[in-house]
């Protein structure tokens, strides 16, 4: 293996000066440019999965200064540090709070020179890279660390899990949905006029339903459910945001182990659909790799009041994977083309023609929790 040397620009030292020594001095000099730079989560070697915390005291950042997060090579975000506390004890400095950035492994990539597998993140090394800059933009330090990214679970080919809804009297949660769709003009069948001047929608709502089991018959396997939506909904139609306040009443109903629903008088008049059952289950024990003739349904939102109700859809086992903090099984659905009747409240577009392509969709169901994990949405629409 050769070795170049690069001779010192001074006559005075009058030595060869080996490249490796340069940068071990040259990086001093780095280090010594600002305040160092530590990295309080997570550690070097650490082993991580679904949403990851990186945490930075403010004063590893110069004044003025800012950070900047690589993963693998690939930027991620630059951060400046956040306002001190205002919340600090009268009398007392404000404590300064730390920078924190949230990688989230299951988003995919927006980069479009990937392909749909490089999009997503593997599981096992990564190389996690923060780097400090000064106000000029010129680099101060850096800090790498080698982290193993464990979002999947190992499984048997043998191995089986119950795919059936359930629950205890008592239990509850909150359930975030997150619609973000997308059409041309034909595909729903309304035209560029005066008072709708886009050739196309864009719609972004986020929601949130608060869901508790009110009660439960074990002997057919059915749980009684209250569904309550929250009242203020944060909505973007054409790139115009805005906060929405509705009407937050209850509605109730009864949920099947497989999923099916026995509506309210209420829900029938209002034409409201349930939150809690995206997907018919076989109420039974399946094994890894097993597939299972489904529906789906896909709830586009409060303002597209619209169920996608997906129907025949092939359901696959295809392992376990750690979502929302708990172990869930990861079950993907295939289904064909179809065509629907789509309301836009706020475009002023009722029962237009719309038609979704063949596509694929992830649900993630907890078998201990007996309820699913996340929001779906079709993976391909027009």
């Amino acid at each position: 293996m050769k070795r170049w040397t690069v001779w010192a620009a001074s006559a005075a030292l009058g030595a060869p000066l080996a490249v490796g020594a340069l940068a071990t001095m040259a990086r001093a000099a780095f280090q010594s440019a600002g305040p160092e730079l530590v990295v309080a989560s997570p550690k070097d070697g650490a082993q991580v999965r679904e949403r990851v915390k990186v945490v930075v005291p403010s004063s590893s950042v110069p004044h003025d200064g800012f950070l900047a997060v690589y993963v693998d090579g690939q930027f991620k975000a630059a951060l400046a540090p956040p306002p001190p506390d205002d919340h600090a004890t009268p009398g007392r400095a404000a404590k300064p709070q730390p920078i924190v950035y949230v990688w989230d492994t299951k988003a995919a990539s927006s980069d479009p020179l990937l392909n749909a597998t490089q999009k997503l993140t593997q599981d096992g090394p990564h190389v996690l890279d923060v780097r400090s800059y000064d106000r000029t933009g010129s680099q101060v330090s850096q800090k790498q660390l080698n982290i193993t990214l464990s979002n999947k679970i190992a499984t048997s080919p043998a191995q089986s899990v119950m795919l059936l809804y359930h629950g205890r009297v008592g239990w509850n949660w909150y359930d975030q949905q997150a619609v973000d769709f997308l059409a041309q003009a034909g595909a729903l069948s309304f035209a560029q006029t005066s008072s709708n001047p886009y050739t196309k929608l864009t719609h972004k709502e986020k929601d949130k339903y608060l869901l508790s089991i009110e009660d439960v018959n074990p002997a057919v396997n059915e749980e009684y459910v209250r569904e309550r939506r929250e009242p203020i909904i944060q909505v973007d139609s054409n790139g115009t945001p805005q906060t929405v306040r509705l009407d937050s009443s209850s509605v109730y109903y009864t949920l099947s182990g497989t999923g099916r629903v026995q509506p309210s008088g209420v829900m029938k008049r209002t034409k409201r659909e349930p939150f809690a059952n995206i997907i018919e289950l076989p109420g039974r024990a399946a094994r890894m790799n097993e597939t299972f003739d489904t529906k789906l349904n896909i709830n586009l939102g409060t303002y597209m009041p619209t169920m996608l109700k997906i129907d025949p859809a092939q359901a696959t086992v295809e392992g376990m994977e750690w979502e929302a903090g708990v172990p869930c099984v990861r079950i993907k659905v295939t289904y064909g083309a179809g065509d629907y009747k789509l309301t836009v409240l706020d475009q002023g577009i009722q029962d237009a023609d719309f038609h979704i392509d063949q596509g694929t969709s992830t649900i993630y169901f907890s078998e201990k929790l007996g309820r699913w994990s996340a929001p779906i949405t079709p993976s391909s629409a027009s």
